[in-house]
C-alpha cells in the first residue's frame, strides 16, 4: 500500500509540473500585470480630471476611446509599455482635480509652474525599494513636466535607479522634459525617452516595442514559485513550482486508505 502511495504521489508532482510547465505566460492574457523589478509610474489627466461620465474621447486629446473604456493618452501609452516588459503600473494622482477646460488648465500649469507650486499628491503604499526600473510618464505641458509629476520625484526617492521617461504631446515634442527628469530623480541611468504624438497613441504599439528593442529593455519572464501540499492517504508532501503565476497556492489530494 505504502508503495503505490508513493508511486501515486510522483505521478501526481509529475502531472502539476507538466501542467504549470505549459500554462500561457500572463503577460500576453492580462497587459503584463505580473510582477517583476520594473515599475511603469505616469501622470495623465484622466484620472486626475472630473470629466463628465458622457465625455467625447473625439474632442480631447488626452483621452482614448477603447471600446466602451475611457484611457488618459499617457495611460494608454503607459498599459503598451507593460503589455511589452511585464511590471506594475502606478498613476499619479493629485488630491486636488484639475480643470476640465484646457484654458483655465494652461493658467493654473504656468501658475503652479512660476510658483514652483508642488501639488499635493493622494496617499498611496507605494514601495520603489522594490523596483530597479522606473518609467515615468507624462503629457508635456508648457514644453516641459507637470508639477504633479515634480511632487512625485520629490516625494519618491529613485536615487540609483534606471529611469525612462515616456511622454505624450501635441505635436511639440518632449520638450526639455527628459533631462528635467533625469535631473530631478537622480537616477543612477537615465535611458533615451520616447515622445508619442497623442493622436497616434491609439496605434502606437510597434513604436513602442521598437523603442523598448532600441534601449534593450524586452519582455520580461518573471518566475514565481507557487507552494503545493500533497496528500496521499498518511503520506504529504510539499512542493515549490517556479512558474509564471502570480499567487502562491496550496493544493491538497487526499486518497482514502
Amino acid at each position: 500500500m505504502k508503495r503505490m502511495q508513493s508511486a501515486l504521489l510522483v505521478f501526481c508532482m509529475l502531472f502539476l509540473l507538466t501542467a504549470w510547465g505549459s500554462e500561457a505566460n500572463p503577460l500576453q492574457e492580462n497587459g503584463g500585470q505580473a510582477s517583476n523589478n520594473t515599475l511603469i509610474v505616469y501622470f495623465s489627466r484622466w484620472g486626475n480630471t472630473e470629466y463628465p461620465a458622457d465625455v467625447d474621447a473625439t474632442t480631447s486629446a488626452s483621452i482614448v476611446a477603447d471600446g466602451n473604456l475611457r484611457y488618459g493618452t499617457t495611460e494608454y501609452i503607459a498599459n503598451m509599455i507593460a503589455g511589452k516588459v511585464g511590471g506594475d503600473l502606478h498613476r499619479i494622482e493629485t488630491v486636488t482635480s484639475y480643470t476640465t477646460d484646457f484654458d483655465e488648465l494652461r493658467d493654473v500649469n504656468h501658475d503652479e509652474m512660476n510658483r514652483n507650486d508642488l501639488p499635493k499628491l493622494k496617499t498611496s503604499d507605494l514601495d520603489l525599494s522594490a523596483y530597479d526600473t522606473v518609467f515615468v510618464g507624462y503629457p508635456v505641458w508648457a514644453t516641459g513636466v507637470p508639477q504633479a509629476v515634480m511632487s512625485f520625484l520629490k516625494d519618491y526617492d529613485l536615487t540609483g535607479k534606471t529611469v525612462i521617461p515616456f511622454c505624450t504631446h501635441d505635436g511639440y515634442g518632449a520638450g526639455s522634459s527628459y533631462q528635467t527628469i533625469a535631473k530631478a530623480s537622480h537616477a543612477a541611468v537615465s535611458l533615451k525617452g520616447i515622445a508619442i504624438e497623442a493622436q497616434d497613441a491609439p496605434n502606437a504599439q510597434d513604436t513602442i516595442d521598437a523603442w523598448l528593442t532600441e534601449i534593450g529593455i524586452s519582455e520580461t519572464n518573471t518566475q514565481t514559485e507557487t507552494a503545493i501540499k500533497i496528500t496521499i492517504g498518511r503520506v504529504t508532501s510539499d512542493l515549490s513550482v517556479f512558474d509564471n503565476l502570480d499567487s502562491r497556492e496550496e493544493i491538497t489530494f487526499s486518497l482514502a486508505e
